[in-house]
């Protein structure tokens, strides 16, 4: 077996600054640009604020899309209101207009005339001819 030659640690030492650091120090400075720490951190602020202004646009346009549907959902209760308000109020005008011609046809028949052109006095409750 073949023994192995110990370097001394001056000699650990040049070597490895001479063969590994030194070149690669060399290497890093020529193929890598350095920033400084204030443009680092001016990159990474930049960096930051355009994730924040995407996400902050991102928020918007939800925002408004949930603002279109409300106002859709709005004007699809405020037409079903409409509808339901229009036919209850269609279905008491008739019946209003029902029960008039019934009681106006019961009142004509206990008093043997037609109330047509006439009024009834508040007061006196007489039946005489309406004023022309």
């Amino acid at each position: 077996m073949r023994k192995k030659k110990l370097l001394e640690p001056e000699a650990v030492s040049e070597t490895v600054s001479e063969k590994i650091l030194e070149p690669v120090e060399v290497a890093l400075k020529e193929e890598y640009p350095r920033l400084s720490a204030e443009k680092y951190w001016e990159w990474r602020t930049t960096i930051a604020e355009l994730e924040t202004a995407k996400k902050a646009f991102e928020v918007a346009q939800l925002q408004l899309a949930a603002a279109k549907k409300d106002a859709e959902a709005l004007a699809l209760k405020a037409q079903i209101f409409s509808l339901s308000q229009l036919k209850s109020s269609e279905l008491s005008l008739k019946e209003a207009e029902q029960e008039y011609a019934n009681t106006k046809n019961q009142l004509e028949a206990l008093l043997g005339i037609s109330l047509n052109g006439k009024m009834i006095d508040a007061h006196t409750f007489e039946v005489k001819d309406a004023p022309k």
